[in-house]
């Protein structure tokens, strides 16, 4: 007998719909009692929502045929649900109740003689029931991955399947034990608010059909009838299916589904970059200033997903960039070799030979990607680096769009995304390597302040709006179990849910874990050297100090450095232009082959351009450092002034780099640097150089008093830090003093877990060290600073 799953959803997931209700009544705008029935309803809501009690039951099971019953369905012809299922053909039961106090609650205003709220609260009870099937199929899709299954129909009684089926999904499910539920004489269930479906299950995975289709269900006066359209996609990885009721953007839909598409800006119309392909549809737009209204062959059009109405059935097709393939940087070496002060470790590289005892797992929690380093706790040693996108970003590509997300009723769908990565890395590392889970001892965690509270699902309100507060900022211990949740019930994780799983402590919203981490992988606190550490992305977190003092702070530099907001940027993904160098002479023919690992393309009669891909791929767009490399040699070859201001030639039309590569030779379109490309690179450069200039001079030091300046992650990594100065982000006087340090905030934890398996279990002495990190990191506020704004405004200048 297969396994029976509760669910049991929390009430306040469950939407009970004012327009959806007085449908169900029959009292339209145009009902004298219109205004009567909504008063009813505002004041009936929350009673009702108090006595819902939604549960559902599933299990897998083999259908069991039923010969002996006439059924209307068999040798019909196809009615959008294809055939009946037939004995022994796989299939999902699944039961769902609000409960018998509802119930009883209208029958008890009838009996009063309230008849008004009789009839609203046996409605709202019918909404409810439906409105469960959100968060239960959320439930019911993560089951069917963990199985590797998928949803080929949904059959409805009496229409497709007998009436029988309501007992035979009764008793497979233990309904009156688990759900409280009878069944009567006539095969239904009591309470009445309670239904029964059944799904036909198939091996491909990436089929998820679990709406009703009422366009084929003969019950023409249902008051939920509802048409459902089906949803095909198309991606380089695999062909997804899904159906879905109208009236939803597609961005939504896409999320809903797992279905990963990059949406910088939250799905807010902003950001153009969640551009797809639609094939045949008939859908409703919305007007936007994004629209894009390219024409393209065989009846494709282009249209912004998160713009994008679907009141009909279509065929979505990924474009380029919408689906990424972020190359993230692991836990590596420092370039220099010497990147950690006062005789520290640091990790060893990648597949190195380790000790045949314990291992860890090491994560860096990054805005944009993740990073895994499976280590030898023993000697630090990284036995391999699993590094991924963290598909939150579909939500949005910085910590505001998430946080906003998270406060607009989605922060369980980024909790739960977030841990199914992390389940996902650890479980990768583990079987590749074949590591027996129970030789895993610990694991730790480091990220900004929002990601860790998005992972553990604390209230990210706080972290967006003034004074700006964290539900915490301490190190905290907790189990695998705990951080993961039902992300962790699969193999090999359910045998490590008791395993230690630490989360670094932070030093402020702003300034978080990822940063303490960062330092404590330089040994800064032992450091009688006075140095600069810059984490060059979004948040701009910067810090300066040595083992006596530390003063920390970050500024909005924006997305422009990981792509966002750039008119063809896109993040690290093979394709993205990387580097550029500008030559004053006439260009070559444009090519697209690679020449000693570069690509000649773009430019003018004037200018030649080189550009360097991303794995020397067609060109798709430019990432931030190559928008970096791009702005300093414009600036070099005279095409940029000291104000920013584009040469009279490019500054209507931008500067062309290269032409972007198509599936559409027609369609192949140049890649173009614009004057607000150019506005927005001038705007975080800006925060970053002002933000560290204020920095020095709150601590009382200048240039000639910093031995080194670290320059972290991926970005920092890649970066050409000549190219840097050039554009006035960093100052030049300290060129030959940085260093790029990788990604520091993986090799802190690394050098945690290190540390604290040395010890005794406890590992009191590591954890102290690294809480007296955090706490001595002396916060300024940028906002509050009186030379920042001046800074700022002197700094939007190249000198």
């Amino acid at each position: 007998m297969s396994e029976v799953k509760l669910i049991i959803p929390d009430k306040s997931s469950i939407n009970i719909d004012r327009d959806d209700v007085l449908r169900r009544t029959g009292c339209g705008k145009d009902n004298p009692h219109y205004e009567e029935f909504i008063r009813e309803f505002e004041e009936l809501l929350p009673t009702v929502q108090s006595a819902i009690n939604p549960r559902a039951a599933l299990g897998f099971f083999d259908y069991p045929g039923f010969s002996d019953v006439k059924r209307k369905t068999e040798g019909s012809k196809n009615t959008g649900f294809g055939r009946s299922p037939a004995k022994g053909d796989p299939v999902l039961y699944m039961i769902c109740t609000v409960g018998a106090e509802v119930s009883e609650m209208s029958s008890a205003f009838f009996e009063e003689g309230e008849y008004v709220k009789g009839l609203l609260s046996d409605a709202m009870a019918s909404s409810a029931l439906f409105g469960m099937e959100k968060p239960v199929f959320k439930e019911l899709r993560r089951i069917c991955k963990d199985r590797h299954v998928g949803i080929a129909k949904r059959f409805e009684a009496p229409v497709h399947v007998p009436m029988e089926i309501q007992k035979t999904a009764f008793e497979a499910l233990n309904a009156g034990e688990n759900l409280g539920l009878s069944i009567t004489s006539g095969l239904m269930y009591d309470p009445v608010k309670s239904s029964c479906q059944v799904f036909a299950v198939t091996q491909n995975e990436h089929i998820m059909r679990l709406t009703h289709g009422c366009a084929d269900c003969p019950v023409t006066g249902c008051a939920d009838r509802m048409k459902s359209v089906s949803i095909r996609v198309n991606t380089s990885e695999a062909v997804y299916e899904f159906c879905a009721y109208p009236g939803s953007d597609l961005l939504s839909l896409l999320q809903e589904n797992e279905i990963y598409i990059s949406a910088p800006c939250g799905g807010a119309g902003r950001c153009g970059k969640c551009a797809v392909y639609i094939r045949e549809a008939k859908a409703v737009k919305e007007a936007s200033s994004q629209a894009l209204k390219e024409a393209l062959p065989s009846g494709m059009r282009k249209e912004l997903a998160c713009r994008y109405i679907v009141n009909e059935s279509c065929e979505v097709s990924l474009i380029g960039s919408a689906k990424e393939d972020i190359t993230a940087l692991g836990s590596i070496e420092p370039r220099s070799q010497k990147a950690v002060l006062g005789g520290g470790m640091h990790p060893g590289s990648l597949n190195t030979s380790y000790s045949a005892g314990s291992f860890a797992i090491a994560i860096d929690i990054g805005t944009t990607t993740l990073a895994l380093s499976l280590t030898d706790p023993e000697n630090g040693r990284v036995i391999d680096t699993h590094t991924a996108v963290n598909r939150q970003r579909r939500f949005g590509a910085d910590v505001i769009t998430r946080i906003e997300a998270a406060c607009a009723g989605k922060a369980s769908l980024l909790r739960e995304s977030i841990c199914r990565d992390l389940a996902d890395g650890i479980s990768v590392l583990l079987i590749q390597h074949r590591v027996d889970p129970e030789r895993l001892t610990c694991a730790a965690a480091a990220g900004n302040t929002t990601m860790l509270h998005l992972l553990m699902g604390y209230p990210a309100k706080g972290l967006g709006i003034y004074p700006f507060t964290a539900h915490t900022l301490k190190l905290e211990k907790h189990s695998l179990g705990d951080v993961l949740g039902s992300a962790a019930d699969a193999l090999p994780l359910s045998k490590l849910k008791d395993m230690p799983f630490y989360l670094l402590p932070g030093f402020s919203v702003f300034v978080g874990a990822d940063i303490v981490s960062g330092l404590y992988s330089l040994d800064l606190f032992n450091s009688t050297e006075l140095c600069a550490f810059i984490d060059l992305g979004t948040n701009g977190e910067m810090a300066v100090g040595n083992r006596d003092r530390l003063l920390v702070t970050s500024t909005a530099a924006g997305p422009a450095f990981e792509g966002g907001n750039i008119e063809y940027g896109i993040g690290s993904i093979p394709g993205a232009i990387s580097s550029v160098s500008l030559a004053k002479k006439p260009s070559l023919p444009v090519a697209g082959a690679p020449s000693d690992d570069r690509l000649r393309v773009g430019g003018s009669n004037k200018i030649a351009v080189d550009i360097q891909t991303i794995g020397n791929k067609p060109p798709a767009g430019i990432c931030g450092t190559g928008v970096i490399e791009a702005v300093a040699e414009l600036l070099r070859v005279g095409l940029i002034d000291e104000t920013g201001m584009l040469d009279e030639e490019y500054f209507e039309g931008g500067f062309p780099l290269a032409l972007m590569h198509s599936d559409v030779p027609e369609k192949e379109v140049p890649i173009i640097l614009t004057q607000k490309d150019i506005r927005e690179i001038q705007l975080a450069k800006s925060a970053i150089r002002a933000g560290f200039e204020i920095l020095l001079k709150r601590f009382g030091t200048d240039y000639s008093g910093i031995s080194r300046l670290f320059i972290a992650g991926g970005f920092g990594y890649y970066l050409d830090v000549k190219k840097a100065a050039a554009i006035g982000m960093i100052p030049r006087q300290l060129i030959g003093k940085a260093e790029a340090v990788g990604n520091s905030s993986l090799n802190g934890v690394i050098r945690f877990l290190t540390a604290l398996y040395k010890e005794s279990s406890s590992g009191q002495t590591t954890i102290r060290r690294l809480k007296e990190l955090a706490e001595s990191g002396e916060e300024i506020s940028l906002s509050s600073d009186p030379d920042f704004g001046s800074l700022y405004m002197q700094y939007m200048m190249f000198e």
